[in-house]
């Protein structure tokens, strides 16, 4: 745990170091370096075909609800992330979902490479590409953050690129994975701390990594996705745009967003109210570029199969837990708080092609009521699971705690399967 917690710790640095700016070059990769690529801005026109190459690259499966419910599917698995990592496998025959870590080496300690439990933990996220799966490895010293290639079939991995500061990856679009690396230039006399965004670009196809760009601290990519050959991304004043394979010549879509799912020529998203709790439902139709109003009071929704999902703002109060509070004197004491579920464990369910008409309950919904579990308030679906950081009370003597982690739940008939989970008492 006190690794998990490191990890995290770096994480939020980083992220932190990024609302910073300045320039200079101080880290290393495998390709020259940024200012001696003089045609670094001839950037090339790439065709559908070129980017999906050979009709092997096909299109990323991740999208921003995945993202926040920390599940990462591809072609044949679905990895998930809370306390560690998991590969999850549903069965096609007969739908059962089963569960693994990982290192599935009894003897591995899990705590250095070549070991993948190892390798995804010091990782933020995981992408996927022609079977490969791509981290970038966040360490201590110098150059030892580390964007690698893993095979899981052998259990090898391949050190792409090397870096003096951590960073994180952004997407993959068809045979290319992006990421960012922060380089820390320096510092003003006030302590405020400069930094540059190092945008990478590996080609899997041509099995090249090169660097496409430097970007203030000021360019974000939250809930980053891709799709037909665009990269999607949400910025830090909460704009969706999308730009081309070369991250160039960028488009704002819409303002105000909390997350969004791209259907074919459709962008639905949620646009946040001012009372901040809930938003509306938009659709953008990119071929006349008009925009459809569908759903208010709205909490979160994704889309899955062509059936949107999604909650209303409903809250009920769930449980009670004692959390740590300060008196007047400094003294620290329990204060029994209600957890408030804003959505009112409560889910809708509609076909997109009766968009804008209203949607059904799920039946699960009452089921998990009675049984005291709550929906998070994020969640996925996904081969016929709802993903979502479920919640319940627990009790330890007489003090109240929380019981959480991520959870599938089987949409026909309710049944929950706990992925990963921790107990948390104050």
């Amino acid at each position: 745990m006190n690794k998990i917690i490191c990890t995290l710790c770096l994480l939020v640095l980083s992220l932190f170091l990024t609302y910073c700016n300045g320039s200079n070059d101080n880290d290393t990769n495998t390709a020259e370096s940024f200012e001696n690529q003089q045609d670094i801005v001839q950037y090339k026109t790439y065709s559908l075909d070129e980017i999906y190459a050979n009709g092997v690259f096909d299109e990323n499966l991740i999208t921003p609800a995945y993202k926040r419910t920390r599940i990462f599917p591809t072609r044949d698995v679905t990895y998930s992330f809370f306390t560690h990592w998991n590969r999850i496998y549903v069965s096609p025959n007969d739908h059962i979902l089963s569960f693994a870590q990982l290192c599935q080496d009894s003897l591995c300690t899990h705590t250095s490479l070549p070991c993948i439990s190892y390798a995804a933990l010091v990782s933020s996220e995981i992408v996927e590409a022609n079977g490969m799966l791509y981290l970038l490895i966040e360490g201590d010293g110098a150059k030892n953050n580390q964007f690698i290639e893993y095979d899981l079939s052998s259990g090898k991995y391949s050190v792409l690129g090397e870096f003096e500061n951590g960073g994180q990856l952004i997407t993959r679009l068809g045979r290319f994975v992006y990421f960012f690396i922060i380089r820390v230039d320096g510092q003003t006399e006030s302590g405020k701390i400069l930094t540059t965004r190092l945008i990478y670009r590996y080609d899997v196809f041509k099995k090249e990594l090169e660097k496409i760009d430097e970007r203030s601290p000021k360019d974000t990519f939250f809930m980053p996705s891709s799709q037909s050959g665009y990269i999607y991304y949400i910025d830090s004043l909460n704009a969706l745009y999308r730009c081309d394979a070369n991250m160039q010549n960028k488009e704002k879509l819409a303002t105000n967003v909390m997350t969004y799912e791209v259907v074919r020529e459709d962008i639905y998203y949620l646009s946040k109210s001012s009372e901040g709790e809930y938003g509306t439902i938009f659709v953008l139709h990119t071929d006349d570029s008009s925009i459809e109003e569908l759903y208010p009071n709205v909490t979160w929704f994704c889309v899955n199969n062509n059936t949107m999902y999604y909650s209303l703002y409903s809250p009920i109060d769930a449980f009670e837990w004692d959390i740590p509070t300060q008196d007047e004197n400094g003294n620290q004491t329990l204060k029994s708080t209600v957890i408030c579920v804003e959505h009112g464990n409560t889910i809708y369910n509609v076909d997109l092609d009766n968009i804008g008409s209203s949607g059904k309950v799920i039946g699960i919904c009452s089921s998990l009521t009675d049984k005291e579990l709550y929906i998070g308030p994020t969640f996925s679906v996904l081969n016929g699971y709802l993903y979502t950081q479920l919640k319940e009370s627990y009790h330890s003597n007489s003090q109240k705690g929380l019981h959480t982690g991520v959870a599938a739940i089987d949409l026909t008939n309710g049944e929950v399967y706990w992925i990963d989970t921790e107990y948390v008492m104050y």
